[in-house]
């Protein structure tokens, strides 16, 4: 079933449909430094994963975290490749957007 125009612009008001908002200047700008900043999140994140598990074998000092997820290294790695996955997958987005 397709809603009427009169009523589309009802419902969304002066943003449009999601896919409008979607393609808007604004959110390519926010898009695309979101990308850049993931990529220096997902280092640290791979820097305290590496500093944890060190410190598992007793490589080096203490961790800063005793207790609790935060303290695991896999939680630091995993959050590792899934922050750098969302950072390449929001900069490929943002490139095609900009070619077509």
């Amino acid at each position: 079933m397709q809603i009427p125009k009169s009523q589309t612009n009802r419902r969304f008001g002066s943003l449009g449909p999601p896919a409008a908002f979607l393609a808007s200047a604004s959110l390519s700008g926010l898009i695309s430094v979101s990308g850049l900043v993931l990529t220096p999140v997902a280092l640290v994140a791979a820097s305290l994963g590496a500093w944890r598990f060190r410190a598992d074998l007793g490589w080096t000092n203490n961790f800063f975290v005793a207790r609790g997820w935060l303290s695991r290294y896999q939680f630091w790695l995993a959050l590792t490749i899934c922050t750098q996955a969302s950072s390449v997958l929001l900069n490929r987005a943002e490139t095609n957007r900009r070619k077509a």
